[in-house]
């Protein structure tokens, strides 16, 4: 049997729904077995800020160096290591913004995806220092940075 997991935020799970999700993966010809687990808002254990740190580092220096020869952004964005950042959410946004400062990469479309945010102009975009510059005003004044 082949499990496949699927993770659903942000969605209100109801009966018509889960039939849904069921009728996809079960029927005649389909060996799948589905299996909800739904918890309660806030209920995901916090993470310390310092273990969260030392996450989006070695995820970080993971994604620069195994992307490092390459030019697809689809590549970039998709890598493994990248979507695990992505995936650390909003606390990690303060991080992706010193990172920014240190060592301007391509980190913008993490932001965005985190945040719901582009405070690139059309103008900018494309150019790596006005983006990075963009984003760190951006983080200012949201109270991400000081």
């Amino acid at each position: 049997m082949q499990r496949t997991t699927f993770k659903i935020s942000g969605a209100e799970i109801n009966a018509q729904l889960l039939d849904k999700i069921k009728n996809l993966f079960t029927g005649e010809g389909k060996d799948y077995e589905v299996v909800v687990s739904v918890h309660p808002k806030g209920s995901a254990k916090k993470e310390s800020p310092g273990r969260l740190a030392d996450r989006f580092e070695a995820a970080y220096q993971q994604w620069k160096s195994e992307t490092a020869l390459l030019s697809s952004g689809t590549a970039l964005v998709t890598h493994p290591a990248y979507l695990e950042i992505m995936e650390m959410g909003e606390a990690v946004v303060p991080f992706i913004l010193i990172k920014l400062m240190e060592d301007p990469h391509h980190l913008f479309y993490a932001l965005f995806k985190i945040t719901g945010e582009n405070p690139v102009p059309k103008k900018h975009a494309g150019n790596l220092s006005q983006m990075t510059a963009d984003w760190l005003d951006w983080g200012k004044r949201q109270g991400y940075l000081s």
